[in-house]
């Protein structure tokens, strides 16, 4: 048994054949073999590894990545060699790939957002950054977090723009 640290509470109805009733868990880090202990009044409930991440699923339904910038943005704009273009192409899809291992499969169909973030404020036309988006698509299949990116699993596609540091946010949620 192990003691942990909150780190985003919230509340799950537990059954077991019974009803056990609201429970106060938390989200927590543990090693892979450990058990989560959760108190209900004088009772606990103990959670092996695997089901607190299938009921982090449930009570979350989003799924957020932030890659940061690996490279230039690749820009519908862009005029270069087809060589040196793969090249960035690969970046992209590599990090989104490395990165996207952790995550594991999503249910989908899924909305997914971009959010393309750069230190300036001024005005920037973010559709043109399509292409940055594909290879990190493209990567996340890779990764095995999509099935496809075709409309069958990715119906809806987003792109917005913030000030911050240089990356991208991914965010998908369940349709």
């Amino acid at each position: 048994m192990v003691e942990v640290q909150a780190k985003e509470p919230g509340w799950v109805l537990l059954t077991d054949g019974e009803e056990v009733g609201p429970v106060r868990m938390c989200w927590v880090e543990t090693a892979k073999d450990e058990l989560v202990v959760l108190l209900q009044d004088e009772d606990q409930v103990h959670l092996t590894p695997a089901m607190l991440r299938m009921m982090a699923k449930m009570l979350d339904p989003v799924m957020r990545l932030t890659i940061p910038q690996v490279g230039n943005w690749l820009s519908a704009n862009d005029r270069e060699h087809p060589m040196k273009r793969a090249r960035r192409v690969k970046e992209w899809r590599t990090a989104a790939g490395w990165l996207g291992r952790d995550i594991g499969a999503v249910e989908t169909p899924v909305h997914v957002t971009f959010v393309f973030k750069r230190r300036s404020s001024r005005r920037w036309d973010v559709e043109n950054l399509a292409p940055t988006a594909k290879a990190i698509m493209d990567g996340l299949r890779d990764a095995g977090v999509l099935p496809d990116d075709d409309t069958t699993n990715v119906p809806v596609v987003t792109f917005r723009s913030e000030v911050g540091p240089p990356s991208v946010d991914v965010i998908m949620e369940r349709c």
